[in-house]
């Protein structure tokens, strides 16, 4: 069975075009770069005798790569194209086609096996970085897979002639290696978290000029009288990588050595003979199995080491952004004597002075009286085993206004495990969680504003046009009975069908107006307003001097929250009339509604239950625009709403419905 060893322009192939995620639509030029991979994998391997074993056999990690990066339901397509190139005769095919297929599914196999196992298994990953994802990689697709496949080979091989233990470790080591050094170098490659490293450019091109001198260095010395060094001199440089550049420098470099040997082992011309030709390509293997697992190791340790370095240095960023901006302080207690000592932001979160409250029988009369009970049941918690708190709790301040409090602390015992002292830090979270209660208050005007919107539906649908189209139907019944009533009857009919039809057509148009996208904003506008002043009996006056064409978003914001008005006058206003102004001015669209009824407190409303004010405020801020409502008892209402005419803003919002 043919095995190969793959050039290093199949890392580029698939660089930044694999997916990124396990979900993603089928591209021609990226199944092109699949298909061109795979055929130079599959052609190198064609340079070592066909019925003897590559020593690395690196189509099946192309395949294996592709299908870790793609979703279950695209294998197939990466198979098929697989299958056609296998099926592609080579010069010197010689071996009997029932091998030929049977080495064909067996590699098909190995690579969809491993592929499941990794996106199944807890640590799986497509771009194992951390030493638990590494151990599940090498377990899975370097040793489990690959010595699975060689006992399902080797026998072929016995049968065509040749010892089974021999064909299973040739067999068990080619896959092994391949997926051991060319997989990681192109799942790195195509992932952009490994691709953004920047080293620094001195040390890189360092690197470089020493690992390229390195390895002719070692083809010298593999024929002096140094041979059995030879194989050492690259290793530094792959260390250096993996210690310096991560996991795509150690994968790589890794890869550019296999790649070599190979070349080399192809030749006859091996830096692996050391005086024994007949074991060269099995001391290269072996060689590079060896030196590979602890490079690539090194690199997982360095990558967590720089990860976590990164991870403590954005958290004490974020430390001491907060205490800077005072919204924290230090603090520590002692058991003995009873004193909390704070840092100096603690007097303007707690609202004591530095001499007051500095024993813990203070601060804990500072607490709620709600968070008492629970704040003393999680310290007395804490044991030697278990001696971190963190607790949110309230506390009240000496002028009475009330604070929410973060609380991260670790508790210290002595030798009895009796509590010795506590320290942490607190974090006053006060707005989050004013903010957290107005989302909540928000939801529940929604939640509620939709049940009424709902109930006020089915009341029209029930209440008027089911019992319209009932007594209709009635009428309709009675007509069969006295079948000479239907010619004078029959307009009536028609003048009837035809409001209920209106009515039905208006009440889909407060829903979703499809004029707005037909006939544009204003004339969408206008026409509705046309249409509910004649459901509703009032006198609605639309003027409009807009020119420009308005986004959806701008204009679908500025149609509800003049249809939003519209529906609050005509419940609370008590007059039937009312003026609709829209106006384009200084690069923004200004929407006046206004009445002269009986008006309101905005204040009032704003804190009430309805959602009305409320969403077309909402709305507005979306699309970066203003409103401002003019009211008082008896005076009469006027909603003047300011948006940007530009997209601008609008692109980055969500639209409500």
């Amino acid at each position: 069975m043919p095995r190969d060893a793959i050039t290093r322009s199949v890392a580029p192939l698939l660089q930044g075009r694999t997916r990124q995620r396990y979900t993603s639509a089928l591209h021609p030029v990226r199944l092109s770069l699949f298909a061109l991979a795979y055929i130079v994998a599959y052609a190198y391997g064609n340079l070592f005798v066909q019925t003897s074993p590559a020593p690395l056999w690196f189509p099946d990690s192309v395949l294996l790569c592709a299908l870790l990066l793609s979703a279950l339901n695209e294998w197939w397509i990466y198979l098929a194209i697989a299958a056609v190139i296998r099926l592609y005769p080579i010069h010197h095919l010689m071996a009997p086609l029932w091998f030929v297929l049977t080495m064909w599914a067996n590699d098909f196999a190995k690579a969809i096996l491993a592929a499941y196992l990794l996106r199944r298994l807890p640590n799986g990953s497509r771009h194992p970085s951390t030493m638990p994802q590494l151990a599940t990689f090498l377990g899975v697709a370097v040793f489990f897979v690959p010595a699975f496949s060689a006992f399902a080979g080797a026998p072929t091989r016995y049968w065509i002639g040749g010892g089974f233990w021999i064909a299973w470790y040739q067999w068990f080591l080619g896959d092994a290696l391949a997926n051991l050094i060319l997989t990681p170098t192109l799942l790195y490659w195509s992932s952009k978290r490994f691709r953004a490293l920047r080293p620094r450019t001195a040390e890189l091109a360092l690197w470089i000029a020493g690992f390229a001198l390195a390895l002719p260095l070692a083809l010298t010395l593999a024929h002096s009288a140094y041979a059995p060094i030879a194989v050492c001199v690259p290793v530094p440089f792959l260390i250096w990588a993996a210690a310096r550049f991560g996991l795509i420098g150690a994968s790589t470099s890794l890869s550019a050595t296999a790649l070599l040997a190979t070349a080399i082992i192809a030749e006859k011309n091996s830096l692996f003979s050391m005086g024994f030709e007949s074991k060269s390509l099995l001391f290269m293997q072996l060689f590079l199995f060896v030196i590979s697992i602890p490079v690539l190791c090194i690199a997982v340790v360095m990558e967590e080491k720089n990860s976590a370095e990164k991870s403590l240095r954005e958290s004490e960023q974020t430390l001491r952004l907060a205490v800077d901006a005072g919204r924290m302080f230090a603090y520590s207690w002692d058991a003995a004597t009873d004193a909390i000592e704070r840092s100096g932001e603690a007097e303007a979160i707690l609202g004591v002075k530095s001499d007051e409250a500095t024993t813990g029988t203070a601060a804990a009369a500072m607490v709620h009286a709600d968070d008492k009970e629970r704040l003393g049941d999680a310290v007395a918690k804490l044991t030697p085993n278990d001696p971190t708190l963190q607790i949110a709790y309230r506390v009240i301040r000496p002028d009475g206004t009330v604070r929410w409090l973060q609380r991260n602390s670790r508790a210290y015992f002595d030798e009895h495990a009796r509590l010795s002292r506590i320290i942490g830090m607190i974090a006053d979270i006060t707005e989050q969680k004013l903010a957290e209660q107005a989302l909540s208050e928000m939801t529940k005007k929604l939640i509620d504003s939709q049940e009424q919107e709902r109930a006020r539906i089915a009341r029209e649908l029930h209440d008027d046009i089911t019992q319209r189209l009932a007594i209709l139907s009635v009428e309709v019944e009675q007509l069969q009975a006295n079948p000479a009533e239907i010619e004078t009857r029959v307009e009536a009919f028609r003048k009837r069908i035809g409001d209920i039809s209106a009515d039905v057509q208006g009440l889909s148009h407060d829903l979703h107006s499809s004029k707005l996208e037909y006939l544009g904003i204003v004339a969408g506008m206008r026409s509705w307003c046309r249409e509910f002043a004649g459901r509703q009996k009032l006198e609605i006056e639309f003027r409009s001097d807009v020119s420009s064409e308005l986004t959806l978003q701008t204009g679908l914001c500025v149609f509800r929250v003049a249809q939003e008005a519209l529906h609050n006058a005509m419940k609370h206003s008590g007059t039937k009339r009312f003026e609709v102004q829209l106006r384009e001015q200084s690069g923004e669209i200004h929407l006046i509604i206004s009445d002269s009824g009986k008006g309101f407190g905005v204040d009032a409303a704003l804190k009430g239950h309805g959602l009305g004010l409320t969403s077309m405020r909402e709305r507005v801020r979306l699309i970066g625009g203003t409103i401002s409502i003019d009211s008082k008892p008896n005076a009469g209402t006027t909603i003047r709403v300011r948006v940007p005419l530009s997209a601008e803003h609008a692109s980055h919002v969500a639209v409500l419905p």
